[in-house]
Order: structure tokens, then C-alpha cells, then sequence
């Protein structure tokens, strides 16, 4: 929810990153409250609509940097 209401102020201009995304902690540290699944899901979406492309590190607790899209970012919007 940060990333989307970030994004919409026009705050995030160009790389973007997450921590705590390694795909691999599903299956090593369960915590009931916080499913690693649907997190890593939606950063996949956020990858698919808003951004050119990413690197994703997946060992230890996993990194991702991500660069936004220029053509929709609403960081880019004329005033």
C-alpha cells in the first residue's frame, strides 16, 4: 500500500526498492500474520505494470531494486 499511494503523490521518480523479499522465507520462517507469498505476488505486479524491469536478490532476507516506467510515472506529469 506504501508503494501505491507513494507512487500516486508523484514521490517516486526513478529506482525503487523493497527489502524483506526473498521468495525462499516462505519456506524457512512462517509467520502466520505476515505471509511472505502475497507480498512477494504483489511486488511481482507492481514489477509487471509500473516498472521497466528489476533485480531481485533472493538469499538471506532478499532485496529488490526496481526502475520505474517514465512514460506513465506520475512523478513525470506536466503541470
Amino acid at each position: 500500500m506504501e508503494f501505491y499511494k507513494l507512487y500516486e503523490k508523484g514521490a517516486l521518480t526513478d529506482l525503487i526498492s523493497f527489502h524483506d523479499t526473498s521468495r525462499l522465507r516462505e519456506k524457512t520462517m512462517i509467520i502466520p500474520d505476515e505471509p511472505q507469498d502475497k507480498y512477494v505476488e504483489e511486488l511481482d505486479k507492481i514489477e509487471q505494470k509500473y516498472c521497466r524491469g528489476g533485480i531481485e536478490f533472493c538469499f538471506s532476507r532478499g532485496l529488490r531494486i526496481m526502475q520505474l516506467r517514465q512514460d506513465i510515472n506520475p512523478a513525470n506529469r506536466k503541470l
